[in-house]
């Protein structure tokens, strides 16, 4: 059997960089992965409580300032009294207590309907959080409107936002790539290399922020449309 010895600078140029990309290459796909995850989670949650809590939420606390007979009244008392005990824990404590006040008024009991004004801005409130989690799970892609399969640039914009995708991902690993081998020399005692790593932090911190700015601008222009 012939076995071919390493010399240092294959083992330096070659083999170590190699051993680093695939790391580096690994950790990314862990990083992804676990977003990706977590963001489905969360998107999952959110499209739950915009079906089943904000959007009958807001329609039944708007009946309940209808003129409604006894048996009117009884089929919306049953329906807040439902949400209200499946999640009106997430509700600001100003709207919970007013919404309580409205199922108490339906109930029968001794319980004067809270004014107009104060109707208005919870339900104002609540139609707030339903025009966030709109644009959150459906607004910010073309996928979910119908029209837009219509339009003959789909295909190039469909196109054009995996290539945006997948240079993100190619940045995040060439990112983790640079912060191990920056942290390889401060091992070795490199001061200019903290300066880097430090420098490449602040640089990845900068783009985090200015992407959320920039989603935090897009997310109000669409509630001001």
């Amino acid at each position: 059997m012939i076995s071919l010895p390493l010399s240092e600078e294959v083992l330096s140029k070659v083999i170590l960089p190699a051993i680093v990309a695939f790391s580096a290459w690994l950790i990314k796909n862990v990083i992804v992965g676990s977003y990706r995850a977590k963001r489905e989670t969360a998107l999952e949650e959110m499209r739950s409580m915009l079906i089943e809590f904000y959007c009958p939420l807001f329609y039944w606390s708007g009946v309940a300032v209808f003129d409604l007979d006894e048996e009117g009244r009884k089929v919306v008392f049953q329906k807040l009294s439902i949400l209200m005990e499946r999640a009106g824990y997430i509700l600001p404590i100003k709207h919970y207590y007013l919404i309580v006040r409205l199922v108490e008024s339906l109930s029968g009991q001794n319980t004067s309907i809270p004014d107009q004004k104060s109707i208005l801005k919870t339900r104002d409130f609540i139609y707030s959080r339903i025009e966030v989690l709109n644009i959150v799970l459906y607004r910010q892609t073309e996928l979910y409107n119908p029209l837009a399969w219509l339009d003959w640039t789909l295909s190039i914009k469909n196109a054009v936002r995996m290539a945006i995708e997948i240079s993100l991902q190619l940045v995040l690993w060439v990112s983790i790539i640079a912060v191990i081998t920056i942290s390889y020399y401060m091992i070795l005692g490199n001061s200019l290399a903290t300066i880097f790593l430090v420098v490449l932090v602040l640089l990845i911190i900068a783009s985090a922020a200015q992407r959320r700015y920039l989603f935090i601008k897009k997310m109000k222009a669409k509630l001001a449309s």
